[in-house]
């Protein structure tokens, strides 16, 4: 099933997206622990990918392809990780 965009002035420029990380995920996205969420990032990047011809819709990404091709590779740390740390916690 696909997600919905949020509702975002301006919805093309990265900046207005960063205000909007604190109303999805608790507490807002931290960089230190928050990408041991990388297979559900990739699930929900490909779930939501729309393109217009080659080029990416906005609020659209393809880094779902790069995480596809990191998981064999980081699979195992990956999975230490994930006791250290705890997964985040998503609104709504």
């Amino acid at each position: 099933m696909k997600g919905q965009l949020p509702v975002l002035a301006n919805i093309t420029q990265c900046n207005n997206w960063k205000p909007h990380l604190p109303t999805v995920i608790q507490g807002g996205f931290n960089p230190d622990f928050h990408p041991i969420a990388i297979e559900t990032a990739i699930v929900n990047s490909k779930a939501t990918y729309n393109a217009n011809g080659y080029l990416p819709e906005p609020g659209s990404t393809q880094l779902w392809e790069l995480g596809e091709e990191l998981l064999p590779l980081i699979k195992k740390g990956l999975d230490e990780l994930k006791a250290r740390f705890p997964e985040p916690i998503v609104i709504g």
